[in-house]
């Protein structure tokens, strides 16, 4: 699954450049995708972003738990914030 993060990023990296984009395009990570970037469970992950701005929550009437979809720019906010600790 990591290896599918690089190579994505790596993608939107060439695409960037071919179109001469300067902006940084952030992507969005499930949250196991997030859990392996930051090295805890997926439990964790909900449970720190839980309330995080800029964090996309859908979750359809009666459902127990929410899809959660987070920016890669958010993980790494919290990762710097947690290390700053």
């Amino acid at each position: 699954m990591l290896r599918s993060i690089e190579e994505r990023e790596e993608r939107q990296e060439q695409m960037r450049h071919a179109l001469g984009l300067k902006a940084r395009i952030t992507e969005l990570l499930t949250v196991k995708e997030a859990a392996q970037l930051m090295h805890v469970s997926d439990a964790t992950v909900r449970r720190l972003l839980r309330r995080e701005p800029g964090v996309n929550v859908i979750q359809t009437p009666g459902s127990r738990r929410a899809i959660m979809r987070i920016h890669r720019s958010i993980v790494d906010r919290i990762l710097r914030r947690t290390a700053n600790r």
